[in-house]
């Protein structure tokens, strides 16, 4: 279009006309319609999608223009009650947290015991913060060490003179971010007997409190209405899948499901 449009401004400059120009010169302004209709076509094209659109946005700009990308996961994500990271400073000392961010800087270091170690930069849609990854748990969170990709993070808050930072424990991808669900009648829900065996077999699961980062949900099927419950975090798992089966086994209803469903 561009070569098309250049080549006929050259022949009116230099009087290169054809007689069909010189024809439609002289014809009604509804004539000059069809000069136009004579130029190439450009090619339908589809849009960009949104991730498309986001990357370039902040390939060629530095920042994002339609809308930051965590918007829509950050509310999806409210169950877990993640933090912003704009009111880190504000969250109390070495309390287990999550937020959900994107890192904007990835710092690979070696500590003093030749162990790697990584110094990052987070960033959520209120703000960004420093966080470390320690060499004790490197290795279990290296693989989703990932610039500009959607990661759900726990971890603790670091306040030290002034400055406020997270110690990192888990990272997962959101798309992998996985819940159990358990189902309960009214009846079950209201049984000492009941209620106490689930604690101690969710309580099996959860191990290392800082490894248990899958949050456990029980769904009360009532007449009228369904309730939903999140579980503490103490009874949170660090296995969806085995925490399933051994609740199955124990004669509970219970199942795993993504929470990006």
């Amino acid at each position: 279009m561009i070569t098309w449009s250049q080549k006929r401004t050259k022949e009116k400059e230099t009087g290169q006309l054809n007689v069909f120009d010189l024809i439609l010169n002289n014809e009604s302004e509804s004539s000059s319609k069809t000069r136009y209709e004579n130029a190439p076509q450009l090619p339908q094209i589809s849009d960009f999608s949104v991730q498309e659109k986001l990357k370039s946005e902040k390939e060629h700009l530095g920042f994002y223009v339609s809308e930051h990308p965590l918007k829509p996961l950050k509310n999806k994500a409210k169950i877990l009650s993640p933090i912003d990271i704009g009111e880190l400073s504000e969250y109390k000392s070495r309390k287990k947290m999550c937020a959900i961010v994107m890192l904007t800087m990835i710092k690979n270091h070696i500590d003093k015991n030749s162990n790697n170690m990584a110094f990052l930069t987070v960033e959520d849609i209120t703000g960004q913060a420093d966080a470390i990854v320690f060499a004790s748990n490197y290795d279990q969170v290296k693989e989703n060490l990932l610039e500009d990709t959607p990661l759900i993070i726990w971890g603790k808050a670091d306040h030290k003179d002034d400055k406020s930072q997270i110690i990192i424990n888990n990272i997962k991808r959101m798309e992998n971010v996985t819940i159990v669900c358990i189902r309960l009648t009214p009846e079950q829900a209201c049984q000492p007997q009941i209620q106490g065996k689930l604690k101690s077999m969710l309580q099996e699961q959860s191990g290392d409190k800082n490894d248990a980062v899958i949050p456990v949900f029980a769904i009360i099927d009532g007449v009228q209405e369904r309730i939903f419950v999140r579980l503490g975090d103490n009874y949170w798992v660090q296995n969806a899948e085995n925490t399933v089966e051994s609740l199955i086994n124990g004669g509970f209803s219970a199942y795993t499901q993504p929470l990006l469903n």
